[in-house]
């Protein structure tokens, strides 16, 4: 356990080591003065470039630690490519950073089906491991591009490094819990492709005259 009177750098040296002892990667940790733009940031810890994993990133704001995943889901992206012309709808740009919300995506549920189901599906697994594991996690939604989010105060995650880590493996095991659920609904959807398509030759079939 590390004291409170440590500078940020040992702070950060100390979650530094909690995350790659949990994930398994190494991190590329940069002080204050080494980031462009540090926005209030005391340090800032992530992937090296190119390298992808379940957390994506953490940084002390203050007396705050916060832990993100790497994006979990482009609400943006399904909409364009499923629900085109629902970005016509002039308040739904500004609604997808809310669309965490349930009383805005609520609004969409016949417009875009695909996106709240799976706002509904995530939001309700974060409620469910956080009551069963005591963690605090929760669902951030930057441009339609949802990640989850961990904020745990500094001195706590000092004195409680084992909160740390449950708060961690609650993470990724809402993670595996999106990451099945997407490739369940991705075999749904292939099954009833399959079953439309065979629906559709037998329907030919029928229809081809009798050779006399």
């Amino acid at each position: 356990m590390v004291t409170q009177e440590q500078e940020p750098s040992a702070i950060a040296s100390y979650v530094r080591r909690i995350v790659e002892e949990e994930t398994g990667e190494k991190y590329v940790l940069k002080g204050r003065t080494e980031l462009v733009h540090p926005d209030g940031l005391s340090w800032f810890l992530h992937l090296p470039m190119g390298k992808t994993g379940w957390l994506g990133h953490v940084q002390q704001e203050g007396t705050s630690l916060i832990f993100e995943s790497g994006y979990i889901y482009d609400a943006h992206n399904v909409i364009e490519y499923e629900y085109r012309s629902a970005l016509k709808l002039s308040a739904l740009r500004s609604d997808l950073d809310r669309f965490n919300l349930n009383e805005v995506r609520s609004k969409y549920s016949r417009t875009i089906p695909k996106v709240v189901k799976f706002f509904d599906m995530a939001e309700k697994a974060v409620s469910t491991i956080n009551e069963t594991r005591h963690t605090d996690m929760s669902l951030v939604n930057p441009g339609g591009l949802m990640r989850v989010r961990i904020e745990i105060g500094v001195q706590k995650a000092q004195e409680q490094e084992a909160l740390v880590r449950e708060n961690l493996r609650a993470m990724r095991d809402l993670l595996d819990v999106v990451a099945d659920w997407v490739s369940n609904q991705r075999e749904k959807s292939l099954h009833m492709a399959q079953i439309k398509s065979t629906h559709h030759k037998l329907l030919g079939t029928a229809r081809k005259p009798a050779i006399s």
